[in-house]
């Protein structure tokens, strides 16, 4: 059930967000403030498993070397 509430809770946020931007600021910027929120989530989500990396190299290291 929680999995369907999480799921629930980022549609309507997608749903609602470009409406939101749209009352707020202007249907004209919009363009570019969906941009601006959307570059950061981006390269966070592009570089996670570059930061995972080595979190997972030590780890592998250590289940091997207990052997």
């Amino acid at each position: 059930m929680a999995v369907v509430g999480f799921g629930i809770g980022f549609g309507v946020a997608t749903i609602a967000k470009p409406v939101i931007l749209a009352e707020r600021y202007d249907t004209r910027r919009y363009a570019t403030l969906a941009g601006v929120l959307v570059a950061p989530m981006t390269l966070a989500k592009a570089s996670a498993p570059l930061g995972r990396h080595p979190a997972h190299r030590h780890q592998l290291l250590h289940v091997l070397s207990a052997r």
